[in-house]
């Protein structure tokens, strides 16, 4: 925690709710919110990932849970911008909602997410795939049910529209724009 860092638990017996100061080494549980104004902070969690906030953002902690030995985090970025780093097992689910889009990662993952009322943008970059495909101009690694992953093309559909650009795709709806980045 650094600067200006807000915490708001879950309301009380009776209803209230206050915005108070995050001290370093705050346990975060489910039903928190995270505002920083001008200051930053970063969240150490079970599983080893981690979260790193920027200014003027606002996270919640929606679901922190432990099911058949894996560890479930899910977190909505209200808006600002996050950076997240995950090693999860195979047992592990971390994921990243915002107001237009939700990112799931399968294993091993850097990411950055900034999100606003209109739109969001996910920069992300992904290793520990288990695969030596290499993907082209306009073509991504996917994940499959079986594990694994594939080289894969991305299609547009009724009110979605893709654009390959220069070791990029983007991908929009409706404001909505996801971008690979590495």
């Amino acid at each position: 925690v650094e600067g200006d860092v807000q915490v708001l638990r879950p309301a009380d017996e009776d209803g209230k709710q206050e915005w108070e100061e995050a001290l370093v080494n705050l346990p975060i549980q489910q039903g928190f919110r995270l505002a920083t104004g001008r200051g930053r902070a970063e969240i150490e969690f079970e599983s080893g990932a981690t979260a790193r906030i920027a200014e003027n953002t606002v996270v919640e902690f929606t679901e922190l849970a432990l099911l058949d030995g894996g560890r479930i985090t899910r977190l909505r970025l209200v808006q600002g911008t996050a950076t997240f780093y995950a090693n999860l097992s195979r047992e592990d689910t971390f994921t990243v909602a915002t107001p237009q889009l939700e990112v799931s990662i399968p294993d091993d993952a850097r990411f950055r997410v900034d999100s606003t009322e209109e739109s969001s943008t996910v920069a992300g970059y992904v290793s520990g795939t288990g695969t030596d495909a290499v993907p082209s101009d306009g073509t991504l690694l996917i994940g499959n049910t079986a594990g694994g992953y594939s080289v894969g093309n991305i299609t547009a559909g009724t009110g979605i529209t893709v654009t390959n650009g220069n070791g990029t795709i983007a991908i929009a709806a409706g404001g909505l724009q996801a971008q690979p980045y590495g």
